[in-house]
């Protein structure tokens, strides 16, 4: 308030300016307000946690009942698996379904935490991790429910998204216990994780395999 005559055209001033001020905040809320109500929820087929699941070949196994969970369409899903594992930070989980504790949530005999299993949907296949368990539901296509598939690993599988209601049949085995890069058809390096077939075909998301397990250097 520079070159303020009176402190009653002081205070005018100040309210002015403090009226001013607070308007152009106002506005700016409104706009990111209006952003975040007019963008788009998050894809699973976008770049990023979901590119760096590898994506490989149809592989074999048990056929089973599966259904999808999490998402914005899904929000009573909670983001932490049972043991506290950010599934959005390790979007290759899966729960095992029949009981709301890990000793009855059995469906598929009671695979212990971080069990990896191949997945196939599709025309593809992933390789998954046990980091959640649940309830489960009613047979899907005359199938017993026995896996929860997580909304994002479900989109690396090009499983489409509906709203976390997504059910359908699925292959699952165990991989080999060298681990899964061999089953994925990825290149072993001593110690290292390898890149994803899938991501590596698209420069703009070319990155390393998040979580993987041990690879093979041999047959």
């Amino acid at each position: 308030m520079v070159g303020a005559v009176s402190r009653r055209g002081a205070r005018t001033g100040s309210l002015v300016t403090v009226a001013v001020i607070g308007g152009i905040a106002a506005i700016g809320i409104c706009t990111g307000l209006l952003v975040l109500l007019i963008s788009p929820p998050p894809s699973s087929d976008d770049c990023g946690a979901t590119a760096a699941i590898g994506l490989g070949s149809p592989g074999t196994g048990q056929r089973v009942g599966a259904s999808e969970y999490g998402g914005p369409g899904d929000p009573s899903s909670s983001i932490t698996g049972a043991r506290g594992d950010n599934l959005l930070a390790h979007p290759d989980s899966y729960a095992e379904l029949g009981g709301l504790t890990w000793d009855t949530a059995t469906a598929m005999g009671g695979l212990p935490y971080m069990a990896p299993l191949r997945i196939t949907w599709g025309g593809h296949s992933v390789i998954a991790y046990k980091r959640d368990f649940g309830l489960g539901g009613g047979p899907v296509d005359g199938l017993p429910r026995d896996i929860d598939l997580w909304w994002q690993l479900a989109g690396r599988l090009q499983i489409p998204y509906e709203n976390g209601l997504w059910s359908g049949p699925v292959q699952v085995e165990r991989p080999p216990a060298a681990g899964a890069g061999d089953v994925l058809g990825q290149v072993a390096s001593s110690g290292q994780v390898a890149s994803s077939p899938a991501a590596s075909a698209d420069s703009a998301c070319a990155q390393d395999v998040a979580d993987g397990v041990p690879l093979t250097a041999g047959p």
